[in-house]
């Protein structure tokens, strides 16, 4: 979750359902990929209940550009999670 906050998508499944454009994001935490552009596999979170990330995940710092856009990502979905 982007600090801390989860999304609830479930009302736009025309984007985040089975073919829906943005699918991969739904059940994940996305926040690497967000903040960095990052569309990869690895870049999305694992779908995992658990704590544990997944072998296929890769290591990721917040570092100053990665924070300004996490934070852009927040904003918009504040407008948009209605």
């Amino acid at each position: 979750s982007i600090f801390g906050r989860i999304y609830d998508v479930s009302e736009g499944e025309k984007h985040y359902g089975k073919d829906g454009k943005y699918h991969k994001f739904a059940g994940r935490d996305v926040t690497r990929a967000l903040s960095t552009g990052c569309l990869k596999e690895a870049c999305l979170g694992s779908m995992k209940s658990s704590d544990s990330e997944s072998e296929n995940e890769v290591d990721f710092e917040f570092n100053e550009k990665t924070m300004k856009e996490a934070k852009k990502w927040v904003a918009f979905f504040e407008v948009h999670d209605t």
